[in-house]
């Protein structure tokens, strides 16, 4: 698509679809950092223990130990700079929900970029730590960079044959 859009134009469902993932996982990382933000000052192991009862989680599965352990390694100047990068992530989520959403050529290519980094990780975790969520998280980034794709090879593929039409008029 075009860089200037129609203001009666909508972004096709996939981008719509894909800018809310973004969106959703911006939001999910600032609500995280600001959470954090509240641990300032705290005994943070002795709260992360209190929320695994809470939620009624055993203390000894391999997640929570990690949770218990490097809770107590938290400082609050590293609090700080973990909520500053959740907000920095958060920001980047946002802007690149705002230009899938308008169509812009640089959302699609840094969300397929994005997405994409993080796939060889996950596909180790996922052999490492097989379950449900570690299996859908590369399935959805997959789906994302193929489709992303799609859409970046279309859109090119418009643009030369437009600029081919405006240097060879019939």
């Amino acid at each position: 698509m075009s860089e200037t859009n129609s203001t009666h134009h909508k972004a096709p469902l996939g981008l719509r679809t894909v800018a809310v993932y973004e969106f959703t996982k911006g939001l999910l990382v600032l609500v995280v950092g600001v959470g954090l933000l509240s641990f300032v000052h705290k005994d943070i192991q002795t709260d992360a223990e209190g929320v695994l009862r809470a939620l009624r989680l055993d203390p000894g599965w391999h997640y929570c130990k990690l949770l218990i352990e490097n809770s107590a390694k938290l400082t609050d100047n590293r609090l700080r700079l973990i909520a500053a990068l959740a907000a920095f992530y958060s920001a980047i989520r946002f802007v690149i929900t705002y230009g899938l959403w308008r169509e812009k050529h640089w959302a699609e290519w840094l969300t397929a970029i994005s997405a994409g980094i993080y796939i060889p990780y996950e596909i180790y975790h996922l052999i490492r730590r097989p379950g449900w969520t570690a299996l859908l998280v590369p399935v959805l980034n997959i789906a994302v960079v193929v489709y992303l794709t799609r859409v970046i090879l279309a859109n090119r593929r418009r643009r030369l044959l437009a600029r081919s039409a405006m240097e060879n008029p019939s």
